[in-house]
């Protein structure tokens, strides 16, 4: 069968997002209004921007935070395990899985909650999916290209979703996931030796620090 991401085989199906998903942009502009600091006074809540996706997955270093009392009013917005996140203006097409360490967390306006059924749709393989590079090209070309390109709810609601049976789903979700998790682990390695790089060379080429080969600081050689 011929689908959007090429030749499936027969059994698989294939349907608009929305027959499995929930779609929800973020609340508007004001409405999440943001606090570097949990500070006192009540209960803050994480916001998840878009800095925030990278990679599949959810990257906070310095969380923004919504009040306790405006997080009241924004409940609907709240995220649950197993929704996907994605960035919908400016760097559209960016997707990472909400974990149970993100529970009750929010998503600003700039972002859009696509929660499935789970009885249809495993969320890994629904974050890869989306992540597929034809996939990601139909989001292009259907997105509003102004100033700022934007993807709307409805549009992405209306994106062909091919759905192997689903331990077919979470088979091909958990192996993909295995291997972003292994680039995880390089990346993180790769930047750790970046940073020690950095700490060592300048003592090392002003001589502060020995190295087994070079002369030690004091030598007369």
């Amino acid at each position: 069968m011929r689908t959007l991401i090429g030749d499936v085989p027969d059994g698989w199906q294939t349907e608009p997002l929305e027959t499995f998903c929930k779609v929800m942009a973020g609340p508007s502009g004001g409405a999440a209004r943001t606090r570097r600091r949990p500070g006192t006074g009540g209960a803050r809540v994480p916001l998840i921007v878009p800095k925030n996706i990278v990679e599949g997955r959810i990257v906070v270093e310095e969380p923004a935070y919504v009040s306790g009392e405006r997080a009241e009013r924004l409940g609907n917005y709240r995220l649950e395990p197993g929704d996907v996140v994605g960035v919908r203006t400016a760097s559209i097409g960016r997707y990472a899985l909400v974990g149970p360490e993100h529970e009750g967390w929010l998503f600003n306006t700039a972002c859009l909650r696509i929660r499935p059924d789970r009885k249809h749709v495993h969320p890994g393989y629904l974050l890869h999916y989306l992540r597929n590079p034809l996939v990601r090209e139909w989001v292009e070309q259907n997105s509003l290209k102004s100033t700022i390109r934007s993807i709307n709810s409805e549009t992405i609601r209306q994106l062909p979703l091919v759905l192997p049976p689903l331990p077919v789903q979470e088979s091909i979700g958990g192996v993909l996931s295995a291997l972003d998790e292994k680039m995880a682990v390089h990346a993180e390695i790769s930047r750790r030796a970046g940073e020690l790089r950095d700490q060592l060379s300048p003592l090392l080429l002003t001589g502060a620090l020995p190295t087994s080969y070079g002369a030690r600081p004091g030598d007369d050689r």
